[in-house]
């Protein structure tokens, strides 16, 4: 096909637009990925912000959990060790205590077995001086009551008293009736103070009395 002189711009200006129509084509798609690009590269920096004040966050909460439970490890030891201690001086005690009750209990077979000798030293020594006063002259007897007897010997001692024979006959003195050093030295007398009623019905004198 030909092109006559007076036409012959024409494939020229046609091949032009194309070629402007391509570019523009070109250069739009150019701008489009630019533009998509810039938009998911600010979204990224923007999820990237987003990420590192979760991370943030995350990290102040590890430190603070961290310290806590540093706080809470150093209390719980220190418990522990309080409560070891506590351990430690409650056995002491207890072993002390062991120790107290033997004591006790050792003392108290002491004290029961000092009271027992005790005991038996006045039984001994009370029965000794009730025989050896068998026979003793006493002289002129005064009681409590004011009675009195003379030429006084005694013939026998018992817990309730004096068996005596005197110039007018023999009598049974209540022990309570007798002057207190006598009751001492006859260790009579000594357990019915507060019921002196008990011995003398028993007591009762003979009817051979001195004045």
């Amino acid at each position: 096909m030909r092109f006559n002189d007076d036409h012959s711009g024409v494939p020229t200006f046609m091949v032009g637009m194309i070629v402007l129509v391509m570019a523009g084509v070109g250069l739009s798609i150019v701008v489009d990925h630019r533009l998509k690009f810039s938009s998911g590269h600010s979204a990224a920096q923007k999820e990237v912000r987003t990420g590192d004040e979760i991370m943030g966050d995350l990290k102040n909460q590890h430190e603070e959990r961290s310290t806590l439970l540093a706080n809470s490890s150093d209390k719980r030891h220190s418990r522990l060790l309080a409560f070891d201690e506590l351990t430690r001086e409650s056995e002491s005690l207890k072993k002390k205590q062991a120790l107290m009750v033997a004591k006790q209990q050792a003392l108290t077979a002491a004290v029961s077995q000092l009271e027992a000798d005790a005991l038996r030293y006045r039984a001994e020594y009370r029965q000794n001086s009730w025989t050896r006063a068998a026979g003793e002259n006493l002289g002129n007897l005064k009681l409590k009551s004011g009675r009195e007897y003379e030429s006084v010997t005694i013939t026998r001692v018992t817990e309730a008293g004096l068996e005596i024979s005197h110039e007018n006959g023999f009598s049974r003195i209540p022990a309570l009736e007798l002057d207190p050093k006598l009751r001492d030295r006859f260790q009579i007398g000594l357990t019915n103070r507060q019921n002196p009623q008990k011995t003398e019905p028993e007591l009762s004198e003979n009817p051979q009395q001195g004045r």
